[in-house]
């Protein structure tokens, strides 16, 4: 770190900024081949829409996650229509923040819908453009197959800077 004559900090050529690091960040994943197939993680936990909010906090407690995929009420858990995405900000803002009891408080309630989604084949790239212009941090894979959109899994922020911490 260096000073300059009016006692601010600055860096020398040599040092790494934050503009400096988004562009080898960037580079990389450009230069990569993964696409977001190689990074979703492929077990979806979900809840019906009529769920309340704490057995949504009890589910991801114990499971260690931070969301909850939501469940249309005519579908399954083994093949889920995902009509919204449950997170822990959600919860915080939504419910504690809007003074709303978590166990009278639905996901239906609080959730965010439609959950944004990206096809499989697409690029790191692709998903952080898309999470940055967004302001999200999860997206849904699904593959397209004729008319029907097929859910795979989910990828999130996390992912993609832990497969960049393991490689870099």
């Amino acid at each position: 770190m260096i000073f300059n004559r009016f006692g601010k900090q600055h860096y020398d050529k040599g040092s790494i900024t934050k503009y400096s690091m988004r562009r080898d960040i960037l580079t990389y994943l450009a230069s990569s081949r993964h696409c977001v197939e190689d990074l979703m993680e492929n077990e979806l936990v979900t809840l019906p829409e009529d769920a309340i909010i704490a057995d949504a906090v009890q589910v991801m407690k114990d499971g260690g996650i931070s969301s909850i995929l939501v469940r249309s009420l005519s579908s399954s858990a083994e093949n889920p229509l995902i009509t919204g995405i449950v997170t822990e900000r959600d919860i915080l803002y939504r419910v504690i923040g809007g003074n709303k009891g978590p166990y009278k408080t639905i996901l239906k309630e609080v959730m965010s819908s439609p959950v944004l989604t990206i096809e499989k084949g697409s690029s790191v790239i692709e998903a952080m453009s898309l999470m940055r212009s967004k302001k999200i941090r999860r997206l849904l894979v699904i593959k397209s197959e004729n008319t029907r959109e097929f859910t795979l899994g989910l990828v999130t922020l996390m992912s993609i800077t832990d497969s960049l911490n393991s490689e870099m």
